[in-house]
This record gives C-alpha cells, structure tokens and sequence, in this order.
C-alpha cells in the first residue's frame, strides 16, 4: 500500500475522530479560544448551524509524496496537523473552546457554498509559494487563556448538474465524477490542507452518478474545469473467514472519459463557473464502441519463461495525457482492454519472478507476501492499434544483473 493511501486511510479516522469531539461554547477554557459570526453573502442573514473549522498553519511544507518513512509514513504528516471543528448556533454564532495555541486558517462551510478544500486550491494556484498566507482565507492567532474574533461569510459557489449515459442512451450507475482545475497546481497541497478533503467538510468536487446517471457538483469555486468521469468495468473482491482476500483481490484499469465525449484531456470542453451559477444538463457520453483490446506476454530474454510479476503501462503518443495500465498475470500474459486507435509505447516495468512464501494478515486484511528470485530491467517497444484487437509477440526482458540493457522502460 503506497504513501497516499496509506495517508489517506489514516486521515479518515483522524476526521472522523473530529467529528466526535466538536466544541462546547459555555466553559472557559485552559487554551484559547476563538469566537466569532456567520453569515450568508446571498441573503445577507446569519447561517445557521454551519460548520467552522480551524486549520493550523503548516510550519513547514510536507505533503503527501514527500520522502518520509516507508515504515511510518504518516508520522512525520500528522505531527504538524491542528485541526478543531464545530458548528454555529442558530443564530449565527459560534465559539471554539480548549483550541491549542497558534496561527489557524479559518473556515465556515454549508452546503451549496464555496468549498474549503476548493478554496485553498484556488488560493495556492494565485501565490503558491507562500501557503502560510493564502488570500481570501481569514487567519487567526490563538494565544493560551485568551480569546480572539474571527466573523467568516458564507459565498455561495457554482454549480454543475447533468447525467452520464451510454452511448444507447440509457443511464450510467456508478460512475465516478470529478471536477478538474483547468489550471493545475504548480506544487503538492501541503497535507494539513489536506484534513478538509473530505464530504463532511464540504469537499464535494467528486462523487458517484445515481440509478439515473445523474450526478449534482456544488459549493464550486469560480474558474475553469474539465469534466471527468471514471467508471470501472469489473473488480473481484473475496472475504474468506471473515477475513478480506488481498490475494484474491482484481481491478480493471478505470475507462475515463471527459465530456462531452472525449478520452483526451486536450480534447476536453472547458466549463467556466462563477459563484452562484448553475450549469445544468452537462451530460457525458460513454461510447466504448471501436474499442479494442492488447494482449501479450512477458518472458526473460535469457531462456524465454514467462514472469509472474510486473507492471504494463500504454502510452498515447499523440496525446500523452491518455495512458492505460495492466498488471503482469501469474503466467505472463497481460490483457489491456478499452484501447482506441493509435501509436503507443508499451512500458514493462517492476518485472520479476515471484515466488510465494505466506499470508500475512493486518487486521480483517490478508496479504500475500512475495518475494522476488529475479527481477529484470524495464523495456519499452512500439505498438500501433488499428481497427481490431491487437496480440503482440512476447515482451523479451533482461535479468537486472545483465549488462547493456537500461534500467529504466
């Protein structure tokens, strides 16, 4: 399990522990506290029961990808992250007892209103080198045994709506969507920030199409995005004893598609959303019709035995945003599936010999623990999809201890 993941997972627990622990306002407290308003800019009166939440300052820049420990990635993450949320009253008001001392961001959140998490991305994209001081975002220090005023509105943000369908007409279920900055992040998102990445916070910028194909993005900061939808065509999960089968476990690459209808970010339509605007009947089309599926394997150059281990990626050359991904199958073959027409690079990479020694089981997880006799050095060849499916010659790869090959596809 990678970094992000495992960050990612730790982060749930830790918001949802937050949300357990929201503040009371009537005892004075041993810290600091911070008090203040709410109020909606659309209609001018006070938001009632809106979500306030402080986030402390990052003191130094550490993100998700950064080079921390394997073993304990999230420490080195987690250690720098203050974060206190609860909610306004009735009338508006809110105060946050037993807050530890220090700079915090301050936000306030209801539905249908500018997103916290859209926001800080908004703001980093115009001063990206300073996120201790993002623009727009009220800041706030918080001394012990001292209380300090923060009144936040409420901006009411765009929205998008509209259906995901085949190419029949008929709706898409379970797909997944996404609104994407046009203009993308020149640096990770410092990983405090990353605490408000989550639905009950607002973050609402991805979600799943219903049994109509129907989907609703709102709370959307102004600017330009792409429409993305993902939607994967089969996955196998297993539960054995109780116990959840990582052995077992199988995923399709997702198909992903940009609307109108169009598998190429370049190709993209651009929505421009400003605050308080509805884009209505946005609808994507799903036509994996001439679609084709690359098949092969991968065997050692040396005496031509499959390998059991290893990634495949496919790379569009005329449109390097498009790439597709396999994993090598327990007797070499690979199967790349939902591939339109064109010239590819056919990455192979982590290949090896596995040899299988025992589960191990974390939790209601089980793994497979594998250890590699041999690995081999990437390669990388040229493919070209036509107009049916394509079935290409054995991928030869040579032992990493042999000479003259690269190390890198």
């Amino acid at each position: 399990m990678d970094i992000a993941r495992r960050f990612t997972l730790s982060l749930s627990v830790f918001t949802a522990s937050a949300a357990l622990g929201q503040s009371s306002a009537s005892q004075p407290s041993a810290l600091g506290r911070v008090t203040g308003h709410v109020i909606c800019t659309d209609t001018h009166l006070q938001a009632k029961f809106a979500q306030v939440i402080l986030i402390g300052v990052p003191s130094r820049h550490i993100a998700v990808d950064s080079k921390v420990s394997v073993a304990t990635p999230e420490k080195a993450v987690l250690e720098q992250m203050n974060m206190v949320r609860s909610q306004s009253e009735l009338d508006g008001s809110y105060s946050i007892d037993k807050v530890p001392a220090g700079d915090y961001y301050v936000f306030a959140w209801s539905p249908g209103y500018r997103q916290p998490f859209g926001m800080v991305k908004q703001a980093l994209q115009s001063n990206p080198e300073n996120y201790d001081s993002l623009p727009g975002i009220s800041k706030v220090h918080v001394s012990n045994n001292e209380s300090v005023s923060a009144d936040l509105s409420l901006q009411k943000g765009g929205a998008v709506t509209g259906r995901v369908i085949w190419s029949d007409g008929t709706p898409l279920a379970r797909a997944t969507v996404t609104l994407e900055s046009v203009k993308k992040l020149s640096q990770s998102i410092p990983a405090p920030f990353l605490l408000l990445n989550n639905p009950s916070m607002g973050a609402g910028s991805q979600l799943v199409t219903d049994d109509l194909g129907r989907y609703r993005i709102v709370g959307v900061p102004p600017g330009d995005y792409f429409v993305k939808v993902s939607f994967q065509p089969r996955t196998q999960v297993a539960i054995t004893g109780g116990v959840i089968d990582a052995v077992q476990h199988k995923s399709a690459d997702s198909i992903v598609v940009y609307a109108p209808n169009t598998f190429y970010v370049s190709a993209a339509a651009t929505v421009t959303i400003a605050d308080n605007e509805e884009h209505s009947d946005l609808d994507i089309s799903f036509d994996l019709n001439g679609l084709h599926t690359v098949r092969g394997q991968v065997v050692s150059a040396e005496d031509h035995h499959h390998l059991n281990g290893g990634l495949i990626v496919l790379e569009d050359q005329s449109h390097k945003d498009f790439r597709k991904t396999a994993q090598v199958n327990s007797d070499g073959t690979f199967s790349i599936e939902f591939v339109p027409q064109g010239s590819y690079a056919l990455l192979v990479s982590s290949a090896a010999d596995n040899v299988s020694t025992k589960n191990v089981n974390v939790g209601l997880l089980s793994f497979a623990s594998e250890r590699a006799t041999t690995t081999y050095k990437g390669t990388r060849i040229a493919v070209t999809v036509l107009d049916a499916d394509l079935d290409i010659p054995p991928v030869e790869v040579v032992p990493s201890n042999s000479r003259g090959a690269s190390n890198k596809p």
